[in-house]
């Protein structure tokens, strides 16, 4: 189902006769958008592997019995804020896991920057030459 619906994004793309370096940034802030979704899921639940003990962002930020939504905004919060290197402090991590998974979406941030300054760099070369 998904393969269909980047199929349907490249047709759209090649109608309208973009440059591949910007269909390239596009799909790469799909991407980006879909794996700070996942990682905000996957931060709540380093919580709730805990189960929301004192230790964890969740309780140390005091939402330990707000309502799902409002976790998921908070996550997402964090996941956002870490992935633009942003990072306000205000959620830090402090479990085990916390600090293993901020790691790992502290280097796919990383990751991430390359792609699209290498992304900026071919755009920007494409259209000199013109």
């Amino acid at each position: 189902k998904s393969a269909k619906k980047i199929k349907w994004v490249q047709k759209l793309l090649k109608k309208c006769k973009v440059n591949s370096a910007i269909t390239r940034m596009i799909q790469g802030m799909i991407t980006a958008l879909l794996l700070t979704h996942v990682f905000a899921c996957f931060w709540f639940l380093t919580a709730k592997f805990y189960n929301f003990s004192e230790g964890t962002w969740v309780y140390r930020i005091g939402i330990t019995g707000s309502e799902p939504g409002v976790m998921y905004i908070w996550s997402l919060h964090w996941a956002t804020q870490t992935i633009t290197t942003v990072g306000y402090g205000d959620i830090p991590a402090f479990t085990n896991a916390e600090i293993v998974f901020s790691f790992i979406w502290m280097l796919i941030g990383v990751v991430f920057y390359s792609f699209i300054i290498g992304n900026f760099s071919s755009i920007i070369t494409g259209s000199s030459q013109i």
